[in-house]
């Protein structure tokens, strides 16, 4: 069974609450997900998946969630040549840096090695159910 992770780093609960349906809706298609806030994990765990999904929203001037600042400093150097990963992302679209911290993360994820298996998913502060559920059925294929 593909073992998946998702990874997200949330400071007002937008990102949490994503995370936590996405993980719902890859469980109720047969995967087998684990749900870390980025405060609890470790670039070193990252071997044990088959899939990575990392989530954070943007603050400032597109930049990563306070929490997530030091796991992608830590993925630098790291290879992750055989992981698929999927990123999404939570901002306000009134920001010109809309959604910059998704621009982050797939720029340390390609470093990686890492091959991104769909588009982002940037979210406008609330996902549209159907967007959601397009994004999670391309990342369980």
């Amino acid at each position: 069974m593909s073992k998946t992770i998702i990874i997200y780093g949330s400071t007002t609960g937008n990102c949490e609450s994503i995370a936590e349906t996405i993980k719902n809706k890859l469980i109720s298609k047969g995967l087998e997900v684990t749900l870390k806030n980025v405060r609890d994990a470790y670039v070193d765990e990252l071997i044990e998946y088959d899939k990575i999904i990392l989530g954070s929203s943007t603050w400032g001037d597109g930049e990563l969630q306070d929490d997530f600042i030091d796991f992608d400093r830590t993925l630098e150097g790291t290879n992750l040549a055989d992981k698929k990963v999927a990123i999404f992302g939570v901002g306000n679209s009134g920001w010109p840096s809309f959604c910059g911290s998704v621009d982050v993360l797939e720029c340390s994820i390609k470093a990686t090695g890492a091959t991104l298996i769909t588009n982002s998913l940037r979210i406008d502060v609330d996902p549209a159910p159907a967007e959601l559920e397009e994004w999670t059925e391309k990342v369980a294929a």
